[in-house]
Formats: structure tokens, C-alpha cells, sequence
């Protein structure tokens, strides 16, 4: 009797910490907070443009390379270090990411609270021209979480960098279009301009006199001497 009280008692124990584990079981469990980081003021200029308005469109060229200078305000109550720069090229339409500026780590950048840091940004403009949204992106850690804070995009023209007169191929392409032309020229039409110039050329004076007088006088040679024409000769008076 005392046995079965015994493992009475002990059941009920064990069935009241069983209980107590199931109900810790079902409590719930609080996610962890969210570190929030919204006090700041983060601008940024095209350094190739710097007068450019904001509300308008940057025409930048293909092939060249552009530099975004950053400014970061940190408004936190702690501190703020950039470690990358990012971005992208987005449709200005659909708003779809079209160019991935892969990110670029950078030297850890600490700014302290009510401070501000700058940094700058290289990006290669070795895509399809046409129009695009700019959206860069700085990375940074705040309160041991990192963050992304992106920027304002803007819309920017990507075009095709106008030739200029002196670029050393475009001056080689001349010189060789002129000498083919010039050869061409030469080769069909050599003939008959020089055939041209020879049949304008003025002739000499004394080839046109001796053949004038071959053509209207007669040859005397032949006749005796007194049916030779006699030269006048000119009396010089004299001066007394």
C-alpha cells in the first residue's frame, strides 16, 4: 500500500514538470530588434559634371570614366563606417537593374556623430549607350549590422563621345582617302590631262617667227647673188 503511494506521488511529480516544460514550450519567443538606421543625410555630385541641375539629365560618354564624389551626415547617436561603395544602372521604364556596379570595398571611414565624411566612387562607362537611372549606393556598419543607405538616382544620357578633328585615327583615315582618290585620279585620268595641258601650252617665240618665215617667205640660198633681196641699210645723218 505504502509502495503504491509512493509511485502515486512520484507520477504526479513527474507529470507536473512535464507540464511546466510544455507550457515554457508554447511561450512565445520575442525576435530580436531590429537596428534601425534612418538619421542621416547622404548627396553625392557627378565630379565630370558638377554644375549639372539635379531635376535634369547628365549626358555622360561611352568609354569614359566618371567619378562620385559622397558626402555622409551622420545624425545617429553612434557612429557610422562607410566599408563600400555599390550601385547601379537601372531602366528608367521598368526601374529593372540593367548594370551592377559591383561594390567596391574601401579604407573603413568612422563618422562620428553630427559629422560628416566624403569618398569617392570610380565607375567605367563601358556599357550600351542609352538612357539610364543612376543609383549608386554606400555601404556601411552601424551598431555592429551592415547596411546599405542608397542614394537619390538620377537620369543620365550615356552617348557616344563626339569625334574630334585632331584624333590621330581619324587624320590617318584622311590622308589615306585623299592618296587612294589621288591615285585613282591619276591612273584613269593622267593621260588626258596631260594630253590637255600640252595642247593649251603656250609655244615659243622664235619656234612661231621661224615658222611664219618658212611659211611666207622663200628660201634664197639657191638664187645668185645679185636676185638676192638687198638689206636696206639706214643713212645716219650727221650732226654738224
Amino acid at each position: 500500500m505504502k509502495l503504491s503511494l509512493w509511485l502515486l506521488g512520484a507520477f504526479t511529480a513527474v507529470a507536473k514538470v512535464l507540464a511546466e516544460d510544455s507550457n515554457l514550450d508554447e511561450s512565445p519567443i520575442e525576435p530580436a530588434q531590429e537596428v534601425e538606421l534612418k538619421n542621416y543625410q547622404l548627396d553625392y555630385i557627378i565630379e565630370d559634371k558638377p554644375d549639372a541641375p539635379a531635376n535634369e539629365p547628365v549626358e555622360l560618354f561611352f568609354g569614359k570614366t566618371i567619378t562620385l564624389q559622397y558626402e555622409l551626415f551622420n545624425e545617429e547617436d553612434s557612429v557610422i563606417t562607410v566599408v563600400g561603395l555599390g550601385g547601379s544602372f537601372m531602366d528608367p521604364s521598368t526601374g529593372e537593374m540593367v548594370v551592377n556596379m559591383t561594390a567596391n570595398s574601401v579604407e573603413p571611414l568612422v563618422i562620428q556623430p553630427q559629422s560628416a565624411g566624403r569618398m569617392g566612387q570610380k565607375i567605367n562607362l563601358d556599357f550600351l549607350p542609352g538612357d539610364y537611372i543612376l543609383a549608386p549606393v554606400v555601404y556601411v556598419a552601424y551598431n555592429d549590422v551592415l547596411k546599405g543607405i542608397a542614394a537619390n538616382g538620377r537620369l543620365v544620357q550615356l552617348t557616344e563621345p563626339p569625334v574630334s578633328f585632331f584624333n590621330p585615327q581619324l587624320i590617318f583615315l584622311e590622308l589615306l582617302f585623299v592618296g587612294i582618290v589621288g591615285s585613282v585620279v591619276y591612273y584613269f585620268y593622267g593621260t588626258t590631262l596631260e594630253k590637255y595641258f600640252n595642247g593649251t601650252a603656250p609655244t615659243d617665240k622664235k619656234v612661231n617667227e621661224k615658222s611664219t618665215g618658212s611659211a611666207s617667205g622663200v628660201d634664197s640660198s639657191w638664187l645668185p647673188k645679185n636676185y638676192h633681196p638687198v638689206q636696206k641699210k639706214t643713212n645716219a645723218r650727221k650732226a654738224y
